[in-house]
């Protein structure tokens, strides 16, 4: 796998994901965490750096809710870790919306 390639890869995980966490659908932790342990790997392999794994999260992250995450913001994980920490956060839907009639 390419370096291109295992950027695609992860581009398209992240539209799925956040894609659907923001039709209301289920995301378990289990899909959330490989994800996260994905990233961490392509870090680890050199496919990509911390900073463009973080980066293709918030761009995903903006497309599929309309919302900055900054890519500083500790919701993603600690740049100074000694593990790669590459967190995915998990946005679940607001109260009102949670409580409205199907």
């Amino acid at each position: 796998m390419t370096k291109a390639d295992f950027e695609a890869t992860v581009s398209a995980r992240l539209m799925r994901l956040f894609g659907d966490m923001s039709a209301g659908m289920g995301v378990s932790p289990a899909r959330r965490l490989r994800l996260e342990g994905y990233l961490q790997a392509g870090v680890e392999l050199g496919l990509l750096t911390r900073a463009r794994a973080i980066s293709l999260l918030c761009e995903s992250y903006a497309s599929q809710f309309g919302d900055v995450l900054e890519a500083d913001s500790p919701l993603l994980g600690d740049p100074a870790a000694e593990e790669i920490d590459i967190r995915i956060p998990l946005r679940l839907p607001l109260a009102a919306e949670a409580d409205r009639p199907s």
